[in-house]
């Protein structure tokens, strides 16, 4: 992949890309792929319930859940309560979903989650034309009292498996998208909630970049997606997007006053992501509960 033009902007209403991409973009209607991505639905409530609704009513082959499916990854209750919640997702897209903290029992395993998301596993890939989809379980390699931080460790088995991952859809020239529950660009503030392994440590000299980042600007993939945080931040390194999305059903956190050095807009709103991928174009838009996209660009 090359280094990539980025066209930014931030519409409370509407995307309002230029003349010519639009026109290339409606011309190529039948050739592009659209997917969704939201994160967090961990509560069954009046917003959970919005937000897939909203969800559920766009034109979309696949829909991405960001982990934290539940609050507690025992209780077969909740995960009934999932099932419900998510069931006009599964109606109406290709569901895949990565675990979040609060999604893994207490024996350490990650059965319920598995069963409940007809997932192959907790970490896989799969093709679909010009994309490669990368799923990562950030909770597998977690020692027990820092599950809700996450761990990714060099030289395990998951790293060994993403680097041959990634340079296979490099070599085939694949936009890569990588799912996560944890992110790693935060404002400092809340670093602790993250382990050092997969956040990137911009405070420190010179920076901690952590096991996973390397590996992501290696490949030079195209965009990596985050829940964990209750809020949507979008950040940029190295021509690289990263989005936060995890403001499904619990309040937004009140990000925007916490200062990161790699964000470009934050926002603490009910949303969902709605990523279009074209031939030569790839439009973006967090859109909110009532349908307001509040952040876009093209790729």
């Amino acid at each position: 992949m090359t280094a990539r033009s980025v066209k930014s902007s931030v519409q409370r209403d509407r995307l309002n890309f230029e003349g010519k991409d639009l026109e290339r973009f409606v011309n190529d209607e039948e050739k592009y792929l659209t997917f969704l991505v939201i994160g967090d639905p961990q509560v069954l409530n009046d917003k959970s319930k919005k937000i897939v609704d909203r969800v559920a009513n766009e034109q979309a082959m696949f829909c991405f859940i960001l982990g934290d499916l539940v609050e507690d990854g025992d209780s077969l209750e909740l995960w009934n309560r999932f099932k419900e919640l998510s069931a006009p997702l599964f109606s109406n897209f290709q569901v895949h979903a990565v675990p979040g903290n609060h999604d893994y029992q207490s024996d350490r395993t990650a059965e319920n989650f598995i069963l409940s998301t007809n997932s192959p596993n907790t970490y896989y890939s799969f093709e679909h034309g010009k994309c490669c989809f990368v799923f990562l379980d950030t909770i597998l390699e977690a020692a027990i009292p820092n599950k809700e931080q996450g761990a990714f460790k060099v030289g395990s088995v998951q790293y060994v498996w993403l680097e041959e991952t990634l340079e296979q859809a490099k070599g085939e020239n694949k936009e890569i998208f990588v799912f996560a529950h944890h992110p790693i660009f935060m404002p400092e503030k809340i670093y602790p909630s993250t382990s050092p392994d997969i956040r990137a440590d911009v405070s420190a000299f010179p920076p901690n970049l952590g096991n996973l980042l390397p590996l992501l600007t290696r490949y030079e993939i195209t965009m990596y997606f985050a829940g964990h945080i209750h809020a949507y931040e979008h950040c940029v390194y190295k021509d690289i997007h990263f989005i936060t999305t995890g403001a499904t059903s619990l309040e937004p956190l009140k990000i925007r006053s916490m200062a990161n050095p790699y964000r470009v807009r934050a926002a603490e709103r009910y949303h969902y992501c709605k990523v279009s991928v074209a031939p030569s174009l790839i439009l973006f838009s967090a859109v909110d509960e009532d349908g307001l996209v509040f952040d876009s660009f093209t790729i």
